[in-house]
């Protein structure tokens, strides 16, 4: 279990100068940020910590420190003891606790004494965004005061921990660079938006039907195949870890008399990493309610749309064929369209038996 363990594998208690202030996510705030846009913290990337002046309430001392000692370039993450004593039965762990979890599941030293899996990305590979990111990125307004970050694409993932309406769940977007589309070929326009070959397609197509004409029953066109998940008489809470094949359509299979090319897996293959299209950022969603939150998806896209015209290189935008006046807004609209659009996947992951485990859930999710 995240609470136990965690707390397990520290030594003694220790009370620092600078203990955090602890609460409810509505009510806390992340330690490290003075404003808006420093909240977007991860270790690595221009992280600019400012030690708290007040000294720490005698009533809530911090007893977890991770990493243990010091390092230059990276941020120490406490826990209080309200942050811990959260972690309870029938009780809802703090933004705090979260923000902890999952910088101590994701860097090294792997947790628990345990070697580090070969599969797991490289601590420079993950963004990691602050707890509470999504206070700043649903209110236009806030989106607006966010300093450009040329490292969000530049960064493989990004992991975005979500607090939306008292719940806890993960985004994580792949690719991100791949928001600026291929550029087209000498000579050649740029396909109009909306046409032209798909480049992904995570579900079924929802085609218009065609007319029937009378009298003839025109042949049922063929359904792509897909790989069962969950595997049958699973338990919700014993799912196994959903890998990015389980949601993309399986290749056909050869005819007879045709050699099978060894290269194309035909059913789903125990690939511990997923492979993601390479022509389209992913956006990626774990909830344990099994909620859309599609409200949440847009404001990530669109927060990393604005990012990328404010991030990127202009001369590289117009060369993949994005033109745009800054001083006018509809026309930095129009220039969002022109960028890639988002694969959105909701990873079917295992559901939380109350309604209070979410914030585990979510750390659980990802860490696997």
């Amino acid at each position: 279990p995240v609470d136990q363990g965690v707390i397990r594998s520290f030594k003694r208690p220790v009370t620092i100068q600078n203990a955090f202030r602890p609460g409810s996510p509505s009510a806390a705030t992340p330690p490290t940020t003075t404003s808006a846009s420093s909240a977007l913290t991860h270790e690595g990337h221009e992280v600019k910590a400012v030690p708290s002046s007040q000294p720490p309430p005698a009533h809530d001392p911090t007893v977890v420190r991770w990493p243990c000692k010091p390092v230059v370039g990276r941020l120490r993450w406490h826990l209080s003891q309200n942050d811990v004593a959260l972690v309870t039965k029938g009780k809802c762990v703090s933004d705090q606790f979260v923000q902890f979890a999952i910088h101590y599941a994701l860097r090294d030293p792997y947790p628990f004494g345990l070697a580090a899996s070969i599969t797991r990305p490289k601590a420079t590979e993950i963004m990691i965004f602050d707890a509470l990111i999504h206070t700043h990125l649903r209110s236009s307004t806030q989106r607006a005061r966010l300093n450009p970050r040329p490292a969000l694409f530049t960064t493989p993932y990004l992991l975005f921990p979500i607090h939306h309406n008292d719940h806890w769940f993960a985004c994580i977007v792949v690719n991100p660079h791949l928001i600026v589309p291929s550029a087209p070929a000498v000579g050649q326009a740029p396909a109009p938006r909306g046409r032209g070959e798909v480049r992904i397609q995570i579900h079924p197509a929802k085609e218009r039907p065609a007319k029937k004409p009378r009298g003839l029953d025109p042949l049922p066109s063929p359904q792509p195949r897909f790989g069962q998940y969950p595997p049958p008489g699973t338990r919700s809470r014993e799912m196994p870890l959903p890998r990015i094949q389980n949601f993309l359509p399986l290749p056909e299979e050869p005819s007879e008399g045709v050699v099978p090319d060894p290269s194309v897996r035909y059913d789903i293959g125990p690939e511990p990493r997923p492979s993601f299209c390479p022509k389209r950022p992913t956006l990626l969603q774990f909830d344990s309610y099994g909620r859309p939150h599609p409200q949440v998806k847009r404001d990530i896209m669109k927060y990393l749309r604005e990012q990328a015209l404010k991030s990127i290189p202009q001369a590289e935008l117009e060369s993949a064929g994005i033109h745009w006046d800054k001083e006018d807004p509809q026309s930095t609209v129009q220039a969002e369209h022109l960028l890639s659009p988002f694969n959105t996947i909701e990873v079917p992951t295992p559901q939380q038996p109350n309604l209070v485990d979410c914030g585990l859930y979510a750390v659980h999710s990802i860490a696997l």
